[in-house]
C-alpha cells in the first residue's frame, strides 16, 4: 500500500511541476534502449560461459542464443500490387 500511495504522490507532483524543455519521450527510449542492450549483453556473456556436454544444452544454448540476438529487420512486401489487390482481369476466347 505504502508503494501505491508513493507512486501516486510522486505522480501527482510530477503533473504539477511538469519540467519545461525536456523532451521525456526520447530519454525514455534511449534509457529503454540502452537497458535491453545491457541486458542482452550480460545474457549473451552468461550463454557465453556454459559448456554444453549434451546435444539438449547445446540445442538449448543455441535457441536462447537466437532469442538475445539482436531483432531482424522488417522485409519488405514482394507484392507490387497494394493490398487489397484489384480482380484479375480474365480473357474470353
Amino acid at each position: 500500500m505504502f508503494l501505491l500511495r508513493s507512486t501516486f504522490w510522486l505522480g501527482l507532483v510530477f503533473l504539477v511541476v511538469q519540467p519545461h524543455g525536456m523532451d521525456l519521450t526520447g530519454s525514455a527510449d534511449r534509457i529503454g534502449a540502452a537497458a535491453l542492450e545491457t541486458g542482452r549483453n550480460v545474457a549473451r556473456d552468461g550463454l557465453n560461459q556454459v559448456a554444453c556436454t549434451t546435444l539438449e544444452c547445446a540445442g538449448a544454448k543455441l535457441m536462447a542464443q537466437s532469442v538475445i540476438g539482436p531483432p531482424r529487420p522488417a522485409r519488405e512486401s514482394e507484392m507490387s500490387a497494394p493490398y487489397p489487390a484489384p480482380p484479375l482481369a480474365y480473357r474470353r476466347t
